[in-house]
């Protein structure tokens, strides 16, 4: 995946500023997800850890877990479709115009 994301770098300087900054967004996302479920476990099984979920529900918490899921799963979808896309134009024949998003 990172050879792919480096070859469209060398093919368009955008893209592949565009394709860095979407994976991090993902590899964000994750991170978040599992400090979460760290700090939910540490919770449910009695060690002491201040934190927000103090004052939170379980059914906030649940959602929080939740959200985090679809959004990693959304991040790493769109990552993967835009580098698909990139790297199918870097391949064809014709001429491309890519812009950053």
């Amino acid at each position: 995946m990172s050879r792919r994301s480096d070859a469209i770098g060398l093919w368009n300087k955008d893209a592949g500023a565009t394709l860095a900054k979407m994976s991090a967004e993902a590899i964000l996302c994750q991170n978040l997800l599992v400090a979460l479920l760290g700090v939910v476990l540490a919770h449910r099984e009695g060690i002491y850890v201040m934190s927000a979920l103090d004052r939170i529900s379980d059914w906030a918490v649940n959602l929080l877990v939740v959200l985090l899921i679809i959004s990693v799963i959304h991040r790493n979808v769109a990552f993967l479709f835009r580098q698909k896309s990139y790297y199918d134009q870097s391949k064809s024949p014709v001429k491309h115009v890519v812009k950053a998003a």
